[in-house]
């Protein structure tokens, strides 16, 4: 499958190539990172049959090769090594596979926290579904290592009133920073999240099953006072009730809650 790309400069095969083993050359590592070499390489590790089954799972209006997560890595690696940075910062992606691409080559790479911030930003408005997104997520390592330096970019995409920055912030929120210190941040952050987007409440609800996990009774106190609408509290306890991590009082009250609705004060809520 052959996608049409934008302006790009060529790079001989001689210089993007492999040695009599297969392996890649010396020179392929410092050589420039193009759009033109990066498809190459995507389409050449494509299969049909799996971009059938991904197109399942991930919906949109977006070209998908077929490329497993594994060779993305693998690839992401090696760019990572080269010299990248026009390719991510300056082409825009022409395939699914190219933003995975690039979301796992940010999280491989520690410019200064200034450029690296910067180009966070520039990726950002690229994410269009969730496995970029939470792929992205995972990959930031930065957050883990240096949460207070990462918070407030974290906290204002979970303020933001589009769709996959707002999934953006609860994700790394669930992925690093779901400690003692941070739960009331946390939780007025999912109550004031965007109540419209599927996959904003389903990344609520999934980060409230995991405080639940770590945090059983702060979390129950907070389901039982917080504002999240009635389908997103109802999969928050549905998702920490397949966990089977939850056990005890508040388990069986969880469950209760799942058969009867919740009531704060003389009030049910809506």
């Amino acid at each position: 499958m052959k996608i049409a790309l934008g302006c790009y400069i060529l790079v001989p095969d001689s210089v993007a190539g492999k040695n009599d083993k297969g392996e890649c050359r010396m020179d392929t590592m410092t050589a420039a990172w193009t759009q033109e070499r990066v498809m190459d390489r995507l389409e050449s590790l494509a299969e049909p049959g799996y971009a059938d089954f991904c197109r399942k799972l991930v919906p949109g209006e977006f070209a998908i090769l077929g490329v497993r997560k594994p060779a993305l890595h693998k690839l992401a690696k090696e760019i990572s090594r080269g010299q990248w940075v026009d390719w991510l910062r300056r082409t825009p992606c022409c395939c699914h596979e190219e933003k995975l691409l690039k979301a796992f080559v940010l999280g491989m790479v520690r410019p200064e926290w200034s450029e690296y911030e910067a180009m966070i930003r520039e990726f950002i408005p690229e994410i269009d579904n969730w496995e970029v997104c939470d792929g992205f997520c995972c990959g930031l390592k930065i957050a883990g290592e240096r949460p207070d330096l990462v918070w407030p970019l974290v906290k204002e995409y979970a303020e933001s009133s589009k769709e996959y920055e707002i999934r953006f912030g609860i994700v790394m929120m669930l992925t690093y920073y779901i400690k003692k210190e941070r739960l009331t941040d946390l939780f007025c952050a999912f109550d004031s999240a965007d109540r419209e987007s599927y996959y904003v409440r389903m990344a609520v609800a999934w980060a409230v099953s995991m405080c639940c996990v770590r945090f059983p009774k702060e979390t129950e106190e907070y389901l039982e006072v917080c504002s999240l609408d009635e389908w997103t509290w109802r999969k928050s306890i549905q998702k920490i009730l397949e966990s089977h991590r939850i056990e005890g009082p508040v388990r069986e009250k969880l469950k209760k809650w799942k058969k009867n609705g919740r009531k704060v004060g003389d009030r049910q809520a809506k």
